[in-house]
């Protein structure tokens, strides 16, 4: 449970999509009526947005550092599957956190090389490349 805490260090925004009627929503429901003011106590500052929508598929949608997102399907999941799909977001992000890393240490590159007018396309695309690469993990 101590992952709940690292939400808002980890991960840049969380929105919750659901459906107020609909049975493959109940465990998503259940998790924000039991977890949700939790979860925003640990993380004040975390965008932890709740979008009810009629007939949508509940899914979590979990935006890292550099707008990377990943949508997880959490379709008839109960409640503690859904808190497992929090835990397995906080472990990704953590897992990906070197490459945020590098690419925050590429965007200074291209930042110093742009002010002294040095060429910065190589930088720039193994920027694209790195960008890529973390999309696709």
């Amino acid at each position: 449970m101590s992952w709940r805490a690292f939400l808002g260090r980890r991960l840049r925004e969380v929105r919750l999509n659901l459906c107020a009627k609909s049975e493959s929503s109940a465990g998503l429901r259940k998790y924000v009526d039991s977890h949700y003011v939790d979860i925003k106590a640990l993380n004040p500052n975390l965008p932890f947005l709740v979008r009810a929508v009629d007939d949508v598929a509940p899914n979590v949608v979990a935006t890292y550092d550099y707008g990377v997102k990943k949508i997880v399907d959490v379709s008839n999941f109960s409640v503690d599957k859904v808190d497992e799909v929090f835990e397995d977001l906080v472990a990704e992000a953590d897992a990906l956190q070197p490459k945020f890393d590098q690419l925050k240490e590429l965007a200074e590159q291209i930042r110093v090389a742009e002010l002294a007018s040095l060429d910065s396309t190589e930088l720039v695309d193994e920027f694209a490349k790195l960008r890529l690469e973390v999309e696709e993990c």
